[in-house]
């Protein structure tokens, strides 16, 4: 894991802290921005995950190390939405009871990341694995394979994992796979997956008539049909739209077909979906049976 390093003279102070020479009435003031209980930035800082990982840092004790969402979201790792920063102390003695500083105990080495330190890559993965649904948690295996440790290494790490999300983890790293580009294409993969359709390959590099490179999301080599998800910026972009209308031609031309998805097929109409892939398959000669197992990882809104 590698970033540009974290600044370590952005200005905390503590309310407790008087010997600083600031008041209380001032750290109210407009002045500072109060992140948790008793601990404050200066207004004008932006409040990067870095910042928040800091200030959680801060307000915990020597062994503390960024953990869960907080470590996640510090590694650039596509996760939901928390309020809380989460940290990781060696002891019980250790530990903080502050609002919206969430503090568990584990003995573990730390690593250090932009300057700060952090749990491991692989114990990011299994601490989110009781928090996470099996697709969200398997969008974070993608993308920590893609950016910080091989798969091997991961499931290497998860195999000797014990306690609280060591079976959850085991169960989503088999599903975790390498060259993911976002979120997105892992959402659109576990909806095939968990359909029970035959799996895709993941961003197969296919040689046009022309001779260019073509890189494609998710690909049935041997049948040369693509299901590739289509992201509202390629409309937006009329550049790339054109150019990717091109792409497609080309491939067209050497016997591919396409299966496109939009973000709506996969939150608001997965059946759809599911059932559009298996027709595909099924007019490609693959003869398919999906299974309604998705039903528990994606809900059909009709919106």
């Amino acid at each position: 894991m590698s970033d540009p390093p974290f600044d370590p003279t952005v200005p905390f102070r503590s309310s407790a802290a008087v010997v600083a020479g600031i008041s209380r009435r001032r750290l109210a003031g407009s002045a500072f921005v109060r992140l948790f209980h008793d601990t404050y930035v200066q207004a004008g800082v932006e409040l990067t995950p870095a910042v928040r990982a800091a200030a959680a840092l801060v307000r915990s004790g020597p062994t503390a190390r960024c953990s869960h969402f907080t470590a996640a979201r510090l590694a650039g790792l596509p996760v939901p939405e928390r309020a809380d920063e989460w940290v990781t102390v060696a002891s019980e003695r250790e530990r903080t009871h502050v609002p919206g500083l969430e503090c568990r105990v584990a003995v573990e080495e730390p690593m250090v990341f932009a300057g700060l330190p952090i749990t491991p890559p692989g114990r990011i993965f299994v601490d989110l694995a009781p928090m996470l649904s099996l697709v969200e948690l398997v969008i974070v295996g993608d993308a920590l394979v893609r950016a910080h440790l091989s798969l091997d290494e991961l499931t290497a790490y998860v195999a000797g994992a014990r306690g609280a999300g060591a079976r959850e983890a085991r169960r989503a790293v088999g599903f975790v796979r390498e060259r993911v580009d976002s979120p997105m294409e892992t959402r659109v993969r576990m909806l095939i997956v968990l359909a029970g359709l035959p799996e895709p390959e993941v961003n197969i590099e296919v040689v046009d008539a022309s001779g260019a490179v073509r890189r494609l999301d998710l690909v049935y080599s041997a049948i040369k049909l693509v299901i590739e998800y289509d992201g509202k910026g390629h409309k937006v972009n009329d550049a790339k739209w054109a150019a990717d209308l091109g792409r497609r031609e080309d491939l067209e031309r050497l016997g591919f077909s396409f299966v496109t998805v939009v973000a709506r097929d996969v939150f608001n109409h997965p059946d759809r979906t599911v059932a559009r892939i298996a027709t595909a398959l099924s007019e490609r000669g693959l003869r398919v049976r999906p299974r309604d197992e998705w039903r528990r990882h994606f809900v059909v809104t009709g919106r």
